[in-house]
């Protein structure tokens, strides 16, 4: 009796689309004050002088030269303002 209950079950869990993979890659925001400048450089497009920017201003990040509408739209991806 056990068995049947699992054969009947098992198609059901099989047809269930499930995406782990795209859960992995989705980027994972953190706080600008919790930032390093080390860990900024990591973010694809940012060199040592725009993380260091980030790192030792106060201003938003709108408001940091070098930072455009375009990468400021990508960078919201990765950084949460305070």
């Amino acid at each position: 009796m056990k068995y049947w209950i699992f054969i009947l079950i098992l198609p059901l869990f099989l047809s269930l689309p499930i995406d782990i993979e795209s859960e992995f890659k989705k980027p994972h925001s953190i706080k600008k004050s919790a930032l390093t400048q080390n860990e900024i450089q990591l973010i694809k497009g940012i060199g040592p002088q725009l993380s260091s920017d980030i790192v030792n201003t106060n201003k938003k990040l709108a408001n940091i030269k070098g930072i455009g509408e375009k990468r400021l739209d990508y960078l919201k991806k990765y950084i949460i303002e305070n």
